[in-house]
């Protein structure tokens, strides 16, 4: 059923499209936002929903080589394949799990030295890839777009 009016007690910053129901805006400072919003029909049903955003310091990957200490990640982003390989590490087994924000692990393999990942098919998002080398534990991002 269409939406046929919405609350919009929400910063200035966010937007909210009907036609999506997505969220967008870029935040002006750091918070921490508690969003209800409330829905109703043409016939006058509604229904809500609370929504928590926490909004974090400017992060990004680095797009030209992804070169970042001791780990390559290219391409990032990327449309579904990346190539992950151990500069500091070679000769020694790894285990990389690609992760969702929810924490489901969705992708996991043991390698050495490189590996190619298959990520096509997932949805267009941030993901988390952690290696564990040794005693070492190395977390980086990974954009799908």
């Amino acid at each position: 059923m269409p939406i046929s009016s919405m609350e919009t007690l929400y910063p200035g910053w966010l937007s909210f499209d009907t036609l999506t129901a997505s969220f967008t805006g870029t935040p002006p400072i750091t918070e921490t936002l508690v969003i209800r919003v409330t829905a109703t029909d043409t016939a006058g049903a509604s229904a809500s929903t609370t929504l928590k955003i926490t909004v974090t310091p400017v992060t990004s990957t680095d797009q030209i080589t992804g070169k970042c200490e001791k780990v390559t990640i290219f391409p990032n982003p990327t449309e579904g394949l990346i190539n992950v390989s151990l500069d500091d590490f070679s000769d020694k087994t790894a285990l990389a799990e690609i992760s969702n924000l929810m924490g489901e692990i969705l992708h996991k393999k043991t390698f050495e030295n490189s590996i190619t990942m298959d990520l096509a098919g997932k949805p267009k998002g941030l993901y988390f890839l952690k290696l564990k080398i040794d005693n070492e534990v190395l977390i980086r991002k990974v954009c799908i777009k």
